[in-house]
């Protein structure tokens, strides 16, 4: 997946882009009668529309440029953090029941669970994963 964006800032080594809006629908998102699809994306609050990516072209800050995601990685990310958490919510949840633990046994395990996943995501091998997938910058559009 290939994005327009502008690079807002340079600090040692790593560069920060800006995504642009992108071509898609009607684009009349905000305007009187549009859709308002992206309404959902605002209940949970701003997204974070700035990002760190690998610069190997030399950008500068105010260059407009295009970065490249790698196929698939948005997916398995999203997979990654928050489907294995529900899975191990709902596991915890489950092996306790069926073990015929009490109600209060169930929610702790389901918890417990849930806490072992998160802290599982946070290991050295799941960051290292997603530092060599991460955008990057392939090509500058102007400067």
């Amino acid at each position: 997946m290939r994005l327009q964006a502008r690079v807002t800032r340079v600090v040692d080594l790593r560069t920060f882009v800006r995504v642009e809006a992108q071509d898609g629908g009607c684009g009349r998102c905000h305007e009187a009668g549009g859709c308002r699809s992206d309404m959902l994306g605002d209940v949970f609050g701003p997204r974070c529309r700035e990002y760190e990516v690998e610069n190997p072209a030399g950008a500068v800050p105010g260059s407009r440029v295009l970065v490249e995601v790698p196929d698939g990685i948005p997916w398995r990310a999203a997979i990654l953090a928050y489907g294995l958490p529900l899975f191990a919510l709902l596991s915890g949840a489950l092996a306790a029941a069926w073990g015929g633990a009490s109600e209060p046994l169930v929610i702790v395990s389901s918890l417990g669970a849930l806490v072992c996943s998160i802290l599982l995501l946070r290991t050295p091998r799941i960051r290292a994963w997603l530092r060599s997938v991460r955008p990057r910058l392939v090509e500058i559009l102007e400067s």
